[in-house]
């Protein structure tokens, strides 16, 4: 791989709005609560894109939390062109169909107005900070679902982000400092119109940034506090990708400024939220990714990379103390951010024909759906690592009181590897009569060859002799389940 700039698909969040020819998909099902702790979640959601059905899709597979793309979002310059005058059509119809599909909504809000000379894209502090606050509590009012001043149907955002991306200067030109009160303030209005709905910190867009940006945030929001124990933020976000250089790179990224592991990345993040009292504040990663295919100036990806990829992923930032982590994208992009055949065009679950003339639901649509099937309502904060040696990974969790183990190996790393090639491994302290060992990608080449989902997964069952069982480890990770 190389890296390309970061933040491409947020600067057409905030850039590219598409304000015409939208017509709702159709969305099944009924209203809340949806599995609020669960960590399955899609980024860029477009509940009414009118090529595909996502609602239909995020359903399908499992997730639980929508991060709405920018049409519906509540971005001030897109809603009051006129002072006073709100037009809420688009977030009135995006939000009202995701909330009918039963997603928990998260909602980035975008705080300038061309109006008082602050233009979509400049990144600064509003000029008119009580005329931007006016804005946020009416929408904030909006969609609160408490009956009051609704949006028709009471839609519910369950967490507003304000401002994204602020390491990134396409999205913030002014100082950590502005952008302190910023959240401050914000905060605060969103508190007073809804105590319960939550608030985001604009998320990390690279580990260097945040050292470069975000500590400041966090010493200026410290410095700011009304009272010793005040908070501006319930939830700290940060991105993590496969744009930058390197395969199998969901454990680290690496940048000109040096690696940075995921692990000891998060730890240090929540050493300098300790520092200022924000003790208790859960971690979402809002912008997840891999590829497949061929972006341009990207090395070839097989669509089993791209779902092994995911699997990876989402447990590797699971172990990292991550709460909730949003994939890019359900439905693939075409030329994002104005970058033809980009890397962002190639990280969705649903390939987009005008990419490349295929439709078809890729393997990772598949794999992210059996990885929900197989692990949701496990006890998250209670998964272990029983290895990491010799590029072999074996990770243990919960769920309704059974042990379920997901494992992989990491053969890229091994230069000796060929075709058809295992890696043996063994899992120790297991009671059981035997283990069904399910393969997470579907034993195809592509997803287009998938015709029936519940026979797509190769099984096979395995011995347990004195606690332990023995697997060979291929390509693809796999699932681990004890029969008593």
């Amino acid at each position: 791989m190389k890296s390309t700039a970061f933040g491409i698909v947020t600067l057409s969040f905030i850039i590219t709005i598409i304000m015409a020819g939208c017509k709702h998909g159709s969305s099944s099902g009924s209203s809340k609560p949806a599995t609020e702790n669960s960590p399955f979640a899609m980024h860029d959601v477009r509940f009414t894109n009118p090529d595909i059905d996502e609602a239909s899709a995020i359903l399908d597979i499992g997730a639980k939390t929508a991060r709405i793309s920018a049409y519906g979002s509540l971005i001030w310059d897109v809603i009051e062109k006129e002072k006073g005058v709100y037009d809420w059509t688009a977030s009135d119809k995006v939000l009202g169909a995701g909330y009918a599909a039963g997603a928990n909504l998260f909602v980035v809000v975008g705080a300038q107005n061309r109006l008082e000379g602050t233009p979509l894209g400049t990144g600064t502090l509003p000029k008119h900070m009580d005329w931007y606050l006016q804005f946020l509590q009416n929408a904030v009012e909006r969609y609160d679902g408490d009956g009051i001043d609704d949006a028709p149907g009471s839609p519910r955002i369950d967490v507003v982000q304000i401002e994204n991306e602020l390491d990134g200067i396409a999205f913030w030109q002014d100082t950590p400092e502005n952008y302190a009160l910023l959240l401050k303030k914000s905060y605060q209005a969103v508190k007073q119109a809804a105590p319960d709905m939550k608030v985001a910190i604009g998320g990390v867009a690279t580990p260097a940034g945040f050292y470069r940006f975000y500590k400041p945030v966090l010493a200026e929001l410290d410095r700011i506090k009304d009272n010793p124990g005040d908070q501006y933020f319930d939830i700290f976000d940060f991105h993590w990708s496969g744009q930058f250089l390197g395969d199998d790179d969901y454990a680290a990224i690496s940048l000109p400024a040096g690696t940075y592991e995921m692990r000891a990345f998060a730890s240090n993040i929540r050493s300098e939220l300790d520092a200022i009292g924000y003790t208790s504040v859960p971690f979402y990663i809002t912008e997840m990714s891999d590829y497949s295919d061929t972006p341009e100036g990207y090395t070839n990806h097989t669509e089993a990379y791209h779902a092994a990829a995911i699997m990876k992923r989402y447990i590797y930032a699971l172990t990292a103390g991550i709460d909730k982590i949003f994939w890019a994208q359900i439905f693939e992009e075409h030329s994002a951010g104005g970058i033809v055949n980009g890397y962002f065009d190639h990280v969705g679950l649903i390939n987009n024909p005008l990419n490349d003339g295929q439709s078809h639901k890729k393997l990772a649509y598949y794999t992210y759906k059996k990885m929900v099937e197989m692990l949701e309502g496990s006890e998250w904060k209670s998964i272990q690592i029983v290895q990491e040696s010799g590029d072999a990974h074996i990770y243990k969790l919960t769920r309704n009181g059974r042990s379920v183990y997901v494992a992989w190996w990491d053969y890229l790393n091994d230069p000796a590897y060929t075709s058809g090639m295992t890696k043996q491994v063994e899992i120790t302290e297991v009671q059981g009569s035997a283990a069904v060992i399910t393969e997470a990608i579907p034993m195809f080449s592509s997803g287009e060859e998938v015709t029936d989902y519940t026979t797509a997964f190769r099984t096979e069952t395995l011995g347990i002799s004195n606690g332990t069982t023995t697997l060979n480890l291929g390509e693809n990770p796999v699932f681990v389940e004890l029969l008593q």
